[in-house]
């Protein structure tokens, strides 16, 4: 028998956000006769979900120094003393070592041989590019999660990345509550049209340009924004904005892992993102079969072709409210009443 490709993972922050859910995805889904993981090295420690991974439920330790974020009894986690530790522990322990988002990856690497480094791209921002750059000179071996972030890679290289699309769990949109009692637990009427988003809250994500296009959408449409962690840095500015711009018509709710019922319950999910490589909520959201407003030309767009309504990477809230009602209407049969954004 061949023997176990011990993988490792060496990442920038292991916390909330569709990053960790792709990593828990694939050790659970990884054929235990081929592949067996190692631990995850976190160099950046911040606030861990209860229960996610859970104990016991055979995904790898995760390696961090010590922090006032995370229980220091968190059976999940074990302490070393710093990132370079964590990093060390992990890259000793492997024969691949899977790598995103670490900015400063050529000082954290150990000296001496290494194990195979993959050097994953998930995104096609300026972020991204700064460091993909540094880490690519480190290592022949590239991948990313779209074409869009492929391109992120340095020209030269880009031929030599291997896209690999993310895969959706079907199990995770499965609904554990009716889109009535969902609803309801959400204090939102049958009536009432909702256009939402789950995931991590952050400005680049695109929520609030969600929250300034509901706001030219008349009363029976709502913003629901599910997704608030400890780390929702964008969280506070944008319940100001939401009481600004949509009092009594707004839920800022926090994160959830029945993402079936928060699904099942929206009439359109709303991602206009500047820039995603492939985002798991918008993957949740077509497999749910919900409307969906994305930005076009991003992520996996190009790859996969319109998957709902699409609107430019600079669109106001004007676009994104024609967008919502373009991908509401689509599900509509024709005699019902339009209903126009305000100008």
């Amino acid at each position: 028998m061949t023997a176990l490709v011990r993988v490792g993972f060496l990442v920038h922050t292991f916390s909330f956000g569709g990053s960790e859910t792709e990593t828990m995805e694939l050790v659970a889904g990884a054929d235990p006769r081929l592949v067996s993981f190692t631990g995850v090295a976190v160099t950046h420690p911040l606030p861990l979900p209860e229960g996610q991974p859970a104990p016991g439920s055979g995904f790898p330790t995760i390696f961090m120094a010590p922090s006032r974020h995370v229980d220091p009894a968190d059976p999940r986690v074990r302490h070393v003393r710093d990132a370079a530790e964590a990093v060390r522990t992990v890259v000793e322990r492997s024969d691949v070592v899977i790598t995103w988002g670490e900015p400063w990856l050529d000082r954290l690497l150990p000296d001496g041989p290494l194990p195979k480094i993959v050097v994953l791209s998930k995104d096609s921002g300026d972020w991204a590019r700064g460091f993909l750059r540094p880490n690519s000179l480190l290592t022949p071996y590239y991948a990313a999660n779209s074409t869009a972030a492929a391109a992120a890679f340095p020209g030269p290289l880009r031929g030599r990345v291997r896209v690999i699309h993310n895969g959706i769990n079907p199990a995770r949109v499965a609904p554990l509550r009716c889109r009535e009692e969902q609803r309801r637990a959400w204090g939102i009427g049958p009536a009432d049209l909702v256009a939402g988003y789950l995931g991590r809250i952050e400005e680049d994500k695109g929520v609030g340009r969600l929250v300034d296009a509901v706001a030219r959408l008349p009363e029976p449409w709502t913003a629901v924004v599910v997704g608030v962690n400890p780390n929702s840095r964008y969280a506070s500015e944008l319940r100001r904005r939401c009481e600004a711009l949509l009092p009594r018509r707004h839920r800022l709710l926090g994160w959830t892992d029945d993402v079936g019922s928060a699904l099942a319950a929206m009439d359109v999910f709303c991602h206009p993102s500047e820039h995603e490589g492939f985002s798991n909520s918008l993957g949740e959201a077509w497999l749910a079969g919900v409307p969906t407003v994305y930005t076009e030309a991003t992520g996996a767009i190009p790859d996969l072709g319109a998957m709902g309504v699409g609107v430019r990477q600079c669109a106001d809230g004007a676009e994104v409210a024609r967008a919502i009602l373009a991908a509401w209407r689509r599900q509509l049969p024709k005699h019902l009443v339009s209903v126009t954004p305000a100008a």
